[in-house]
């Protein structure tokens, strides 16, 4: 069985960094965060550069709702350049518990 960090659910503050795998220029144009609840629902976050050198960005929960659906998600990096194709990094999951769960 394959391992995922685990991330308890209903987090305000909770900072998400991922990288694209490329540098990313001084004016990036869009960076988001694609993102997959366990139901299958799919839509995204508006992210900020955290490091362009690295290609990192990051997206920090604004509400308790972000992030509160018990099972595996899945997110991925995205740039949509200014007129250009849209990039997007590797795939990555983590698991959410909400307080006081075990995992299965």
């Amino acid at each position: 069985m394959q391992q995922h960090n685990t991330v308890i659910g209903g987090q305000k503050g909770f900072e998400l960094k991922l990288q694209m795998g490329i540098a990313l220029p001084a004016v990036p144009g869009t960076v988001r965060i694609l993102y997959k609840k366990p139901d299958g629902t799919a839509a995204f976050w508006t992210a900020t550069v955290s490091d362009a050198a690295t290609g990192t960005i990051a997206y920090v929960t604004v509400a308790t709702t972000d992030i509160e659906d018990e099972g595996l998600w899945t997110v991925n990096a995205e740039w949509i350049p200014n007129g250009s194709t849209t990039r997007r990094g590797h795939p990555a999951c983590f698991y959410v518990l909400n307080a006081g769960s075990c995992p299965r």
